[in-house]
């Protein structure tokens, strides 16, 4: 796999431990990532805005999103990217495990991505950088503020497609 990664972490100092656990599993790659850009919000400007700015840290063709509070199964990146190269997508994402909790969107789970009735994707997504760029990154108003609004990454990015 010849593609390169980099992984961009949102974090607040209060998560330390957590972040150094999401960073773990960032090095234990099957397919590792060639660098990781992590952003601090020292300023309580929220996730979409903090994402941005580890966003504008990375130089490599891709990206792959990681809270802090997250972690990567070893095989992560290397399915992500081998559905990107099979795919020709521009953004891919998998669905997750939660560990000691609910599922929050289990009725998308699985679910092929669909223009005509966009749904939130897990945070854990895979994109080619300059097409995240080109549509403004994330959105910091409106229903999906947390997220990046795929209505309009679609657009731009010309395919979406989930690895399920």
């Amino acid at each position: 796999m010849s593609s390169v990664i980099t992984v961009a972490i949102p974090s607040i100092a209060p998560r330390t431990t957590l972040l150094a656990r999401a960073l773990a599993s960032v090095a234990t790659q099957n397919n590792p990532a060639v660098a990781v850009s992590i952003a601090f919000d020292t300023a309580r400007e929220g996730a979409p805005a903090t994402r941005d700015r580890a966003l504008a840290g990375v130089t490599t063709t891709w990206v792959a999103f990681l809270d802090d509070d997250d972690e990567m199964n070893p095989e992560h990146l290397q399915a992500l990217m081998m559905h990107a190269e099979t795919t020709g997508a521009d953004l891919v994402y998998p669905w997750y495990d939660v560990v000691g909790g609910m599922d929050p969107f289990p009725q998308w789970e699985h679910d092929a991505w669909c223009d005509s009735a966009p749904h939130q994707v897990p945070v854990t997504f895979l994109a080619r950088t300059d097409a995240i760029r080109a549509v403004g990154g994330f959105h910091t108003t409106g229903m999906q503020a947390k997220d990046l609004t795929l209505a309009s990454t679609r657009g731009a990015t010309g395919q979406v497609r989930t690895t399920g």
